[in-house]
């Protein structure tokens, strides 16, 4: 037979794929059990919770809120300045950052 043959455990790829399965039913079923169990106001709380973790990225682009940025150095070095720690907004920045944030708070509201 070719492919993956459920019937014989003993090749590692059957074995791994029947441990995954197992752990996702048990998560499952946890997360069934904990929704069931919960009052209404924890349900709506629960839907809330997914629906944020599923849309965030997509919210945070629309309220322009991404932080993406273009000269990004390697992974936990970008707030170094050569090898300090980058200043806080002084002078002309601050201000600019002040103005901006008045802008988007007046167009949010």
């Amino acid at each position: 037979m070719t492919g993956l043959d459920l019937g014989n455990l003993t090749d590692p790829a059957s074995q791994v794929l029947l441990v995954v399965a197992v752990l996702m039913g048990v998560c499952l079923l946890l997360t069934v059990v904990r929704y069931v169990l919960a009052d209404k106001g924890t349900r709506v709380s629960m839907r809330q919770a997914v629906r944020v973790r599923w849309g965030w990225v997509r919210l945070a682009r629309m309220a322009g809120a991404d932080g993406h940025r273009q000269d990004a150095g390697p992974a936990g070095t970008d707030h170094l300045v050569q090898g300090r720690p980058r200043p806080r907004a002084q002078g002309a920045d601050a201000s600019d950052q002040g103005q901006a944030r008045s802008v988007r708070r007046d167009r949010a509201c």
